[in-house]
């Protein structure tokens, strides 16, 4: 199942009188399939498509929020990865920087690389954000410490296999994306909504996309 859907599911469910072993496995499997689709978007040899990561780890961050009984915005989700990131010293901005300019350079060898350690970084993400949620009196060294653990392990049973179906699938759904795009783009041709030099124009965007 794509995270976006296991996601809907966290976030549609009430866990008002859930018991700790069923949240620690709905958090579990909703960090294993965040985990999975940020390590497929760092494999894609597409630039600039790694960019979707961050939001990736914010909607992970929100339904392990609902879980844990905190409904926050998505606005505050993103807040909240910020600011891990900064206890446990990543620069998020900067990560994506290197990993987009890696795959202009060499496209394949950019995943490969990158892949394991962005798989790491999210369930890092994942398991500090539980103990966000599950403490009034944050302390940023245990946070620290969690996420460096969960991320270590996380790299050392790192399985290629499942990220590269997860990337599989993603780009059915891009190229299901971009025939959808295409269909109504020609419709408003047809419709003379727009000229045949905009038709064209867009039609060559949406293909430098795939």
């Amino acid at each position: 199942m794509g995270y976006m859907k296991y996601l809907q599911q966290v976030l549609l469910k009430d866990y008002s009188r859930a018991d700790e072993a069923t949240r620690a496995k709905a958090a579990e499997n909703l960090i294993d399939a965040c985990s999975i689709a940020c390590a497929a978007l760092a494999v894609q040899p597409v630039p600039t498509l790694e960019l979707a990561i961050m939001p990736i780890q914010a909607g992970m961050v929100l339904g392990i929020g609902h879980i844990y009984g905190h409904d926050i915005s998505r606005e505050r989700a993103m807040e909240i990865v910020t600011e891990i990131a900064g206890a446990v010293g990543i620069s998020i901005v900067a990560r994506q920087t290197l990993v987009t300019i890696s795959k202009f350079l060499a496209p394949i060898v950019a995943g490969l690389i990158s892949a394991p350690y962005v798989f790491g970084v999210t369930r890092g993400m994942g398991k500090a954000a539980i103990y966000y949620f599950q403490h009034t009196d944050l302390d940023m060294t245990q946070i620290k410490n969690i996420f460096n653990r969960a991320k270590q392990e996380a790299e050392t049973h790192f399985d290629p296999r499942k990220v590269e179906e997860a990337a599989q699938e993603q780009q059915q759904e891009l190229e299901q994306d971009a025939v959808t795009r295409m269909e109504q783009l020609r419709l408003l041709r047809d419709k003379g909504l727009i000229s045949a030099e905009e038709y064209e124009a867009k039609r060559k965007e949406i293909l430098a996309g795939l």
